[in-house]
């Protein structure tokens, strides 16, 4: 097929096989680059698949006016997290207990009919 495209060139415009060349070489080379730019384009995405950026930044405060209010800034801070963490033991302690609630319950109607037993005069 390239041979029959070459020869019809040849034939119409009477252009040399250095013109030939060139003109087919042309192609080629965009070819070559395009498929090189492919590769490296899915290389690239790999790599930032398995690439993982964790950014932190803590600033610096700065003093608004003459005081220092900083130590309030880290109090209310602190007593967010206590908050935040007692809040999350809370949860535990319901979702621990809460498996043991049906037997609680059945424990607890089983004492009482043995108590009101206990504490019915006797006839």
């Amino acid at each position: 097929m390239l041979r029959d495209r070459l020869s019809q060139i040849l034939k119409q415009a009477g252009t040399s096989v250095a013109d030939l060349v060139a003109f087919e070489k042309q192609p080629a080379d965009v070819q070559g680059t395009i498929e090189s730019e492919t590769a490296r384009r899915d290389y690239l995405r790999t790599v930032t698949d398995t690439e993982r950026v964790d950014l932190s930044y803590n600033g610096v405060v700065q003093p608004a006016g003459p005081f220092d209010i900083s130590p309030i800034r880290i109090a209310l801070d602190d007593f967010l997290q206590t908050l935040i963490q007692s809040f999350g033991i809370l949860i535990v302690c319901i979702a621990t207990a809460l498996p043991w609630l049906p037997l609680a319950a059945l424990a607890g109607g089983i004492l009482d009919r043995l108590l009101w037993r206990w504490k019915r005069p006797w006839p």
